[in-house]
């Protein structure tokens, strides 16, 4: 039988699963909205969750004080959002101004668009891309101009072969930017080419600046690969950032379907991707309804399961990280771990 937790990340999901519908939804059990609310704390939709109930109708279910804590939370969030949109502005204009046109990617090309509070979200950065490589070094030297230095926490050394250039931070701005040389990974560019995305832009009128954003297939395509294996948290570790997977269920919306288009299923279908997307779809399908055109594997469904049981990754899983770790030290904390268990 599941557990309390369990069946309230179900809940979780299935309330987020359409933030535009207001459809019946069965009544929630009272008991469960604590943990549907620590869920969405610990996998970042707060502000999310609130659009979701309020969009639903189903905000006179929610317990009177943590409706009112929501309320703050989204509040927050919004004025955060505002704050980076001025951000976002700022930098177009700039690079405008030396006739440099800005790609604004993920969470910042949510915000960049005129219906931005629909997509009201938490953000660690502004990840933007500069398609021409030989523009990359004049839109760093825009950056320094208006302020921003590399942040002391990352060696510059450290991003030479990554997909962007060491985040940088600004002492009176409130995101880091990361500045893309690629879309993606290099090792994932089959999946996301640079040159091909380039052809598909999305170029826009921003503020009177020119700007552009992925096209709506590569930006599906982009949020399924930081849903799966672009970014940490591994996925056998059960651990889930459900903030990007509400970003992958909103551009689905858009296509008017509620699947991935034929193209996309195409390009995952083959090694070495399959594996992976096949685990992950058929999660996608169990908690949010989305067809899996892939084959059924649900080592990820009872991967997230242990996680938001117990808070900690499938047994599995550890000892796998274990044995990367160096001989001596494996050996030992495994020696430890028979000892325990006897």
């Amino acid at each position: 039988m599941n557990s309390i937790k369990n069946q309230a990340f179900s809940r979780l999901c299935r309330i987020l699963v359409a933030p535009g519908q207001t459809d019946a939804c069965p009544p929630i059990d009272p008991c469960l909205w604590p943990e549907i609310f620590s869920m969405a704390d610990r996998t970042y939709v707060l502000p999310g969750l609130h659009q979701a109930l309020m969009a639903r109708r189903l905000d006179e279910q929610v317990p009177e004080p943590m409706l009112d804590t929501l309320d703050a939370i989204y509040q927050l969030t919004l004025a955060r959002c505002e704050e980076s949109r001025a951000q976002i502005e700022e930098i177009t204009q700039a690079l405008a101004a030396v006739n440099i046109m800005p790609v604004w990617l993920k969470g910042a090309a949510l915000l960049s668009e005129d219906n931005w509070q629909q997509n009201v979200r938490l953000m660690g950065d502004l990840d933007v891309w500069i398609p021409e490589p030989s523009e990359q070094q004049s839109a760093l030297d825009v950056l320094v101009e208006l302020g921003y230095l590399y942040n002391p926490k990352h060696s510059e050394v450290s991003y030479t072969k990554h997909h962007h250039y060491a985040p940088l931070i600004h002492p009176h701005r409130l995101m880091p930017v990361e500045l893309h040389k690629h879309v993606v990974r290099q090792t994932l560019s089959n999946l996301l080419p640079d040159a091909v995305a380039k052809e598909r832009l999305d170029i826009v009128d921003w503020q009177g600046n020119t700007m552009a954003r992925l096209s709506l297939h590569d930006r599906i395509m982009q949020s399924l690969i930081q849903c799966t294996i672009m970014s940490p948290p591994q996925m056998g570790s059960g651990k889930t950032s459900l903030m990007k997977v509400l970003d992958l269920l909103r551009l689905l919306q858009r296509t008017g379907r509620n699947e991935l288009p034929a193209s996309i299923v195409h390009d995952i279908s083959s090694l070495p991707w399959r594996q992976t997307m096949s685990q992950f779809l058929t999660w996608l399908e169990k908690d949010f309804g989305i067809a899996n055109p892939l084959d059924y594997d649900d080592r990820y469904c009872a991967a997230i399961d242990c996680w938001v049981r117990s808070g900690k990754p499938p047994l599995s899983f550890t000892l796998q990280q274990v044995m990367h770790l160096p001989a001596r030290l494996s050996n030992k904390i495994i020696k430890q771990f028979k000892l325990f268990t006897g």
